[in-house]
């Protein structure tokens, strides 16, 4: 139950900082300024906040022994369909689950991955890069992330129009943006309320806005940390 709570609050932790983070990267680019120390320190109380408040809630609401009276019972959790809970009471596959079962069990040559280590945009294009992120994703709790990415790029391939069209930005807007989506992505109220906006009129492009968020977020946050923390194993030929 701790570790269950403690991904819920260590998801939002990771999100917020990433967003924080790629939000200034942007505007120093755009205004060649430099980012102040004071901005930092927003970025990193926000982080020491979450942190403190994990704890708090963790340590009210478990037992001595690390059990809670009120723990969900859930006896499927990494069970054969490789589905677990997570902490918000949403499904999700688990890390080494049904993320392309076939492209992980193998791993990547020495080439592959310094081909990945290049560029997200590499990792993306090749369907077993595809499949490790995927995986290195569902552990940080943001595979819906890469989700929403590859649904807009769908729609957008597809061309759909009419109410083919209008029935498959809906089914977007219920699974990611809506408040109370499943796979509720991290996007600010602007972001959102156009999108609101234009459901009932939708255009293939509606979301272009919050999928280059999202993408942004997964460059300077998740692939980050999967160059460092598998990529490299891979290179070395240790993985």
């Amino acid at each position: 139950y701790q570790r269950r709570v403690r991904g819920l609050f260590e998801r939002r932790i990771i999100s917020c900082f990433d967003a924080r983070m790629y939000t200034l990267n942007r505007s120093r680019a755009r205004k060649g300024a430099r980012v102040t120390a004071g901005t930092l320190v927003h970025a990193l109380v926000d982080q020491a906040m979450m942190s403190h408040w994990m704890e708090k809630f963790i340590g009210s609401h478990a037992s001595l022994d690390g059990t809670s009276e009120e723990e969900p019972r859930n006896p499927g959790i990494y069970g054969a369909d490789s589905i677990y809970s997570h902490p918000d009471g949403r499904s999700r596959p688990r890390p080494g689950g049904r993320c392309g079962d076939e492209a992980v069990k193998s791993s990547p040559t020495p080439q592959q991955a310094k081909k990945w280590q290049e560029s997200i945009e590499n990792v993306l294009n090749d369907p077993k890069g595809t499949a490790f992120f995927s995986q290195h994703l569902a552990g940080e709790y943001a595979l819906e992330n890469l989700e929403f990415w590859n649904a807009v790029k769908k729609l957008k391939q597809e061309n759909y129009s009419g109410e083919r069209l209008k029935k498959e930005a809906k089914e977007i807007f219920d699974l990611f943006i809506d408040d109370d989506a499943d796979k509720l992505i991290n996007v600010n109220g602007r972001l959102k309320l156009s999108i609101r906006e234009a459901i009932d009129d939708p255009s293939p492009d509606m979301f272009d806005d919050a999928q280059k968020h999202v993408y942004g977020l997964m460059k300077e946050g998740a692939y980050q940390r999967f160059i460092t923390d598998k990529i490299q194993i891979y290179i070395t030929g240790n993985g």
